[in-house]
């Protein structure tokens, strides 16, 4: 007979509470701080480095703003994670005793309910059997898509890249555990290293960057880039469980979210501040040719760090390729297995493996726009992960309790924000941010629609009034600019900068002065090479 799917990783809404990490913390009881180190790696990832150009854009204050809100609602929903487990391993205790309590052998039960947990197959359904599904395929899509993204990610070596990581899909996390460890040390010192240099270009240099204060414009787009900043929902139960003492986990786990969104400040402040143009994503802006120009004519140390924070985000992506394989893997048993019936071991051990690891492979082979597949995947199932589903399940547990166990039980590891109030403000919450990522990817979609119509065979020539206006504004700007007897012998050009010696060149910016025609004529040309007007 075949056992059931194997309970590793995140399997089920009903087993809460007996998850284990796959790093051999089922022989063991983890200490607290090891716990919460594993969340703050698993939060703090290569999403961090998106956060210093969306500060640059839409203001210093408002993306300040927006992570402390976020880090508060993430911590509640990370309480209510907490609170479901304690409750459906409360139930699942308590069934199991009022079992024991009808049979003859209480002893005998007892000793073969502890020695095995893959032999439980007592479960706690917080959900209907519909609610499950969807929950397995919440996590599915959401799963598939990082998948793709990663695949895409390292697109010129996939071929390398699959064959290095996807093997690992077959075996189990405790496999890539040396791997975890030396990409945690990478991952601390190429922020660190980003952090230090930003604040010394700071104190030496000055600020470079001048980000406004807000811009509202910039909301939607800063909600696309920053609402899942904090997730760590899906792995959180194989994190919790394994810690001996939890009595204390919620404050320590508070003091986390409070270092991690100090940090994501720090990251985003600093880069933010010093340096003028920034990437998309920040490790660019210390790269060979980066607009950080911090190694130009540096010696080999120098080159060396711009080199490895290039390929920060590729060591980030392989050590979470095969975790979150393994993770799709598990869940896929969980969706599509039956507990308790017997299956062959290929395809236990080779069908949902490779179900893991193709399609998002092929995805990623042959489409180049992942736009769409980002925002739903990272918009619309991402806010279920964090903020739908966490409400639900913490208001389904507290029902289920009360049928169960009844009123006079307290649970220890209650969320502080026990009013239903809180899941409905997290449930708008979640609302609110998908119809914000919605009106970016609309606004993204618009624009690059607007500059596809600018193609070749879409121009428009321009009126002949149109023509005239802009002769007319050309010879009025040219008369004022090109006398310097106009300002005191002073001239000024488009920059703001003024020489009083030559009205011929800037002695600052060593630009020349231009005249309205000609500094016309230059923009057209700066624009038509920017891609931002058509070649008439």
């Amino acid at each position: 007979m075949c056992s059931a799917p194997p309970r590793n990783g995140l399997v089920g809404v009903g087993e809460m509470g007996h998850y284990y990490l796959e790093y051999h913390f089922s022989r063991f009881q983890a200490l607290i701080h090891t716990g919460l180190v594993y969340v703050f790696n698993l939060i703090v990832g290569t999403g961090a480095l998106t956060l210093p150009a969306v500060f640059n854009q839409v203001g210093w204050a408002l993306g300040v703003s927006l992570i402390m809100v976020l880090a508060v609602i993430s911590f509640i929903t990370v309480t209510f994670v907490i609170e479901s487990m304690a409750a459906a391993n409360a139930i699942v205790q308590w069934k199991r005793l009022q079992q024991m309590k009808r049979v003859s052998h209480i002893l005998q039960a007892a000793l073969q309910a502890s020695e095995s947990q893959d032999e439980d197959s007592e479960d706690t359904p917080l959900f209907s059997p519909v609610g499950c599904s969807l929950f397995f395929v919440c996590f599915a899509v959401y799963l598939y898509g990082d998948l793709t993204i990663y695949s895409a990610a390292v697109s010129k070596s996939l071929a390398v890249f699959l064959c290095t990581l996807g093997p690992f899909v077959f075996f189990n996390v405790q496999k890539t555990k040396y791997l975890q460890m030396l990409t945690t040390l990478m991952r601390w010192l190429a922020f660190s290293i980003m952090i230090v240099y930003a604040a010394r270009k700071l104190i030496y240099d000055g600020p470079q960057g001048h980000p406004p204060a807000a811009s509202l414009s910039g909301v939607p787009g800063l909600f696309g880039a920053c609402v899942y900043s904090f997730m760590c929902h899906h792995s959180l139960p194989a994190l919790v469980s394994p810690i001996a003492d939890k009595t204390r986990f919620s404050r320590f786990l508070a003091l986390d979210y409070v270092l991690i969104a100090a940090f994501y400040l720090l990251l985003a402040l600093t880069g933010a501040f010093a340096f003028q143009h920034l990437d998309d994503l920040y490790t660019l802006d210390f790269g060979p040719r980066a607009n950080g120009d911090c190694g130009t004519g540096a010696a080999w140390p120098v080159m060396a760090m711009e080199y490895f924070l290039a390929l920060f985000p590729v060591f980030t992506l392989s050590t979470s390729f095969p975790i979150i394989a393994i993770t799709l893997r598990n869940n896929l048993k969980s969706l599509f297995l039956t507990e308790g019936c017997h299956y062959h071991w290929c395809i236990r051990k080779m069908v949902f493996p490779l179900l893991a690891v193709i399609p998002p492979v092929l995805i990623a082979t042959t489409t180049e726009n992942l736009e769409i597949l980002v925002r739903v995947t990272g918009s619309y199932a991402g806010a279920s992960i964090q903020y739908i589903i966490p409400a639900l399940l913490v208001y389904y547990a507290r029902q289920k309790t009360l049928q169960v166990i009844g009123m006079g039980v307290k649970n220890e590891f209650a969320s502080p924000f026990h009013g239903c109030g809180w899941v409905w403000f997290v449930i708008l919450w979640a609302i609110a941010c998908s119809i914000l990522v919605t009106v970016n990817f609309v606004q993204r979609l618009i624009g690059s629609n607007e500059s596809d119509n600018w193609g070749p065979h879409k121009r428009s020539l321009p009126s002949a009034s149109r023509l005239m206006r802009a002769d007319l504004a050309r010879s009025e700007l040219t008369l004022e600019e090109v006398n310097p007897h106009k300002r005191g012998g002073r001239v000024e050009n488009r920059l703001g900068k003024t020489t009083p010696s030559s009205p011929d060149r800037d002695s600052n910016l060593d630009l020349p002065v231009l005249g309205g025609l000609a500094l016309h004529d230059w923009r057209v040309s700066q624009l038509r090479h920017r891609g931002g007007i058509p070649n008439l």
